[in-house]
């Protein structure tokens, strides 16, 4: 079921996309000083319960999805599950996916998908360690950013005994992804899976000039992922200075261990 969306006062001088039909921008929406798009972040656990997640993407309809998780085409132990091709035909939308690393034998990987253009991605990684994003440029409503999409290397095993060890490979890409940021300039959002939560050294090293979204829309959310009985909040969606959030939501579901996170942004035209 869906949590409730905070609306947002009404202001001539931005545009939504979703006054428009699907696929096709308004011309005003080239005259307003900024765009108002809808974007999800999920990690769909290599789509075991795949007809739900989409069930639930459907639903929000956003305009930038970054999945996680995704099982690639060429997967040799798929046994069954959809693939990244499968996904983007499903979701209609253009599309870049990159397999990054492996669960359970399984290699898996991030997927981008906009409704608009997006540029070639570029594989993030540091060193000679497992990749764990992808940076890719895209427009969307006549609107450019860059878009990040996320995940940082996962837990193996009860966070009691694996949190630490693993939040030190975190920290790692988290500073790589902070000195990825330094040289790009323009409005900038990150999202996806990143395995560590407020407080922990991954999370503040992401968060030293982005913006989390779910502080900037305070109120009574879910937990992201509801694992071992503990109210986890480790997949977030961050956002260089100049972006406004006009809600935030965690959406209940059972189609992954993790749950959708949405929200709406306002990107400034340049």
């Amino acid at each position: 079921m869906q949590t409730a969306l905070l609306e947002p006062r009404p202001d001539k001088r931005s545009v939504s996309l979703r006054e428009a039909p699907r696929g096709v921008v308004r011309p005003s929406v080239q005259a307003a000083t900024s765009v108002e798009l809808r974007v999800v972040t999920y990690n769909i656990w290599c789509g075991r319960r795949w007809a739900k997640c989409l069930s639930a993407l459907r639903k929000i309809d956003a305009d930038v999805i970054c999945l996680q998780e995704v099982v690639p085409d060429d997967a040799p132990r798929a046994r069954g599950l959809p693939t990244a091709s499968r996904i983007a035909a499903d979701l209609g939308l253009r599309s870049r996916f990159e397999a990054l690393w492996r669960r359970l034998a399984v290699p898996v990987g991030n997927m981008t998908l906009v409704r608009g253009r997006i540029g070639e991605p570029r594989v993030l990684h540091v060193g000679t360690s497992e990749p764990y994003g992808l940076v890719t440029r895209v427009e969307v409503g006549g609107v450019e950013f860059i878009l990040v999409n996320v995940h940082l290397a996962p837990l193996v095993g009860p966070p009691a005994i694996s949190f630490l060890p693993s939040e030190v490979l975190r920290l790692r890409e988290a500073l790589h992804l902070d000195r990825t940021l330094r040289t790009i300039r323009g409005p900038v959002v990150v999202a996806g899976d990143f395995n560590s939560f407020r407080g922990a050294p991954a999370y503040a090293a992401s968060t030293r000039r982005l913006r989390d979204v779910r502080r900037m829309r305070p109120g009574r959310h879910l937990a992201t992922r509801p694992t071992y009985g503990l109210p986890f909040v480790i997949d977030h969606v961050l956002v260089s200075a100049e972006i406004g959030a006009l809600d935030y939501a965690v959406h209940a579901g059972d189609g992954s261990d993790h749950r959708l996170v949405s929200t709406r942004l306002r990107i400034p035209r340049p």
